[in-house]
């Protein structure tokens, strides 16, 4: 075992002489020394018992806020589902009154048509339905004023003005003493309804208005109120374009709401509803000069635990639902699991500390026991500090070595993206630079043209005046040889002149910046099946928009282009055998969204997926234009907005193209 060193020496010395022996510090001596591991387990045992209870508490808080949120929601959609029946419910009368094929309806057919619908059991709340005509004219007003006659012993136009477009309520059912006062009313003199009856006309949708007071509040109880507005148009079908929806719009079939009224009839009678106190606004914010109802006093919302607000998009009107939760909801709450949680940790570290304390006497005698033995142990741990120290100084190259390869590859990530860019101005530059001589090679193919012309009636006379004259074979050259060989010029010349076009738009746009801007779907959609109306219409085929589409951050050009390319593409391969059918759906799923393009067309061969997306690559049959750019040109675009674009499709079953997008276009770089 060798001598004793001299720290062992020292250390026997400090007790009396006990040769070889280690012994503990004095604070680690006695038997206060058997009471410290029971109060660390103590301690740690009551830290942690905290701790848990503080996670319970928070984890229950956070599930009734669930609770709140989903229950809140659910009672707002019985409101906006609610206004979509109305909204339905319009439509149809809209329809009644374009299939009659006049400007107006008779009263009492109309009378009959909404009494058959039984408004106050189907429908509770709404005021009434009616239909106000835009008086364009003399013959409308005559129109008007006789429609009116039927239901009115004094019937009028009010209020009287001369200004532009009027528009006037010549049918409302029922007849209640609230309707009669507002027939004849021209809706247009009022700012706020004008504005939903343009919004409604222009845009071809159902428009609700801001916060007005009814011409029905004929009584000292006047509650705020708004009115749905759907368009009518004369003819078949309604209008693709702006100024003939304008120029065929006859009026609007609308409801007038009482919102007290008619909230009431939504909120009243559930069971859900009883947990939430609701107030809804008529605007982007609460404010008390904009509420249209409030289930509770104000102080239902005041110091609550759980209270948020939802914006509502209520036909083109943006409102805004402020939800509390009443005390039902407070009593449905899971049980706290904190108290007894604190409790069960105490006990248990009680019981702990006590197992400790008796464990710790045990050991103070082993640990006597185990001091002569320490001794041996120093050699072992000079070893292990050595051993250590080996492995810290191994720690550290390591280090060093990753930093080298984090700058190596940093250096890399540089060093490509500069390539990346020097070949992008090569390929600019390239194709910028091979049109000259195309120039140079259409100029030229077209003096050979004029040449020819020339050469052709000059061996035309020779041939006239002397047969034998001209050889056949070169008669033949200059009459057939030559001709097809300009023409194939001209067409190779033409091809070559459309791929060096597309390889400069795919430069391009390698090359331009991207500038993130809010987009909203379906208008763009609406710009790309507009777009290719004429060649739809010539397919017999349809275009179908599954809105509303997802909102998203991103560069608009770019988007545009995409799904110009894949809308345009699902036209071009329809199936000549079967009705064309194209749809286009969106969804989002995280921070991503997912735009989808389905089609019912000849579809393309698995082995061809991942062809159709490489440049000047096409599959299938080769009977349509283009140069197989398009789908390369879209893969480029979604890559660049750190995006992707996937094709499913079997051979005559269609392709669905789906295109994956971020929410949120973040751009880190110049161009990126």
């Amino acid at each position: 075992m060798g001598a004793p060193s001299v720290d062992d020496a020292a250390a026997s010395r400090a007790v009396g002489g006990r040769r070889g022996a280690l012994t503990r510090p004095a604070w680690a001596r006695g038997p206060a020394w058997i009471f410290v591991a029971p109060a660390l387990i103590l301690g740690i045992g009551v830290f942690a018992s905290i701790q848990v209870a503080h996670y319970l508490d928070r984890a229950s808080v956070a599930r009734d806020f669930d609770r709140f949120r989903a229950g809140a929601e659910r009672s707002l959609d019985r409101m906006t589902d609610r206004i979509a029946i109305h909204e339905a419910l319009l439509r149809g009368v809209a329809g009644l009154i374009r299939a009659s094929g006049d400007v107006v309806i008779p009263p009492e057919r109309f009378a009959t048509y909404i009494g058959r619908l039984n408004l106050d059991t189907n429908y509770p709340g709404v005021q009434g339905i009616g239909y106000s005509m835009a008086l364009r004219d003399d013959a409308m007003r005559a129109k008007a004023l006789g429609t009116l006659t039927q239901q009115q012993a004094a019937p009028r136009l009010w209020p009287e003005h001369s200004d532009g477009e009027r528009h006037a309520i010549v049918l409302l059912y029922p007849p209640d003493l609230r309707n009669q006062a507002a027939l004849g009313y021209d809706m247009f003199v009022d700012p706020t309804r004008r504005e939903a009856l343009l919004r409604a006309r222009d845009d071809a949708r159902p428009a609700l208005t801001a916060q007005v007071t009814l011409v029905q509040e004929v009584e000292p109880d006047r509650q705020p109120g708004f009115l749905m507005y759907v368009p009518v148009y004369f003819g078949v079908g309604v209008p693709d374009r702006l100024e003939v929806r304008r120029s065929r719009f006859i009026g609007v079939v609308y409801s007038p709401f009482r919102a007290r009224d008619f909230l009431s009839a939504v909120f009243a009678g559930n069971d859900e509803a009883r947990e939430f106190a609701i107030a809804l606004h008529d605007g982007p914010a609460p404010d008390a000069s904009n509420l249209l109802y409030r289930t509770d006093p104000e102080s239902a919302f005041e110091n609550v635990r759980f209270s948020a607000a939802f914006p509502l998009n209520i036909a083109g009107r943006r409102w805004t639902a402020v939800v509390a939760a009443r005390e039902p909801f407070y009593r449905l709450s899971p049980l706290r699991l904190s108290q007894g949680a604190l409790a069960t940790g105490l006990i248990g570290s009680l019981a702990l500390a006590a197992l400790a304390f008796t464990q710790a006497r045990a050991m103070d005698g082993a640990e006597r026991a185990r001091d002569a033995l320490r001794s041996l142990n120093s050699t072992l741990k000079q070893r292990i500090a050595a051993r250590t120290r080996e492995l810290e100084i191994a720690r550290e190259a390591l280090i060093a070595t990753n930093m080298d390869l984090e700058a190596t590859v940093t250096r890399r990530n540089r060093q490509l993206r500069e390539s990346t860019e020097e070949a992008q101005r090569f390929v600019y530059v390239a194709s910028h630079d091979l049109r000259a001589p195309l120039v140079n090679i259409v100029g030229f193919t077209g003096e050979l043209a004029q040449a020819l012309e020339r050469l052709e009636a000059y061996v035309g006379q020779r041939r006239a005046a002397d047969p034998d004259s001209v050889p056949a074979d070169i008669a033949k050259a200059i009459a057939e040889d030559i001709p097809e060989a300009v023409e194939f010029i001209r067409g190779s010349t033409a091809r070559m002149d459309r791929l060096i076009k597309a390889i400069l738009t795919l430069a391009r746009e390698g090359r331009r910046a991207l500038h993130p801007e809010v987009l909203q779907l379906d208008l763009i959609v609406d710009a790309v099946v507009a777009g290719v109306h004429t060649q739809v219409t010539a397919a017999k085929a349809e275009i179908v928009v599954e809105k509303p589409l997802p909102e998203l951050v991103g560069d608009r050009l770019a988007v545009e282009q995409i799904l110009a390319n894949l809308v345009e593409n699902a036209v071009k391969y329809l199936a000549p055998d079967r009705p064309g059918r194209i749809v286009v759906r969106g969804r989002t799923r995280g921070a991503r969204v997912e735009i989808e393009v389905e089609d019912n067309g000849r579809g393309i061969d698995p082995r061809d997926h991942e062809r159709i997306f490489e440049l000047f690559r096409r599959a299938g049959p080769q009977d349509t234009e283009g140069e197989g750019l398009g789908l390369a040109h879209v893969r480029a675009l979604a890559r660049r907005m750190d995006g992707g674009i996937t094709v499913s499709s079997q051979p005559g079953q269609g392709a669905r193209f789906v295109v994956d997008l971020p929410r949120n276009l973040i751009v880190t770089e110049r161009g990126a």
